[in-house]
């Protein structure tokens, strides 16, 4: 089962249960991607790199939240990893 997080909030999802399915419930069709490790290298990358480069503070924030936005995404998954793994 693959873990995605949602592009647009970092909120992560997994594919519908087959109880889910048969529930008729529907779900809005969204992107979804996969955070990994090289992810997090390039926010981190890029973030650093604008600090130490002079970048604006507004330019700094953002890319800070992004970076840790990423790695709460990839928390997640890993989790939902364990949880899964479990059952």
């Amino acid at each position: 089962m693959i873990r995605r997080a949602r592009a647009d909030k970092h909120v992560m999802t997994t594919p519908p249960t087959p109880d889910e399915e048969d529930s008729g419930a529907t779900a809005t069709p969204e992107a979804y991607i996969e955070v990994t490790t090289a992810d997090i290298r390039t926010a981190k990358r890029a973030w650093l790199t604008a600090q130490c480069g002079g970048a604006p503070e507004a330019r700094i924030a953002c890319l800070q939240r992004d970076y840790e936005h990423l790695l709460q995404a990839q928390v997640q998954q890993i989790v939902e990893e364990l949880r899964a793994s479990d059952q």
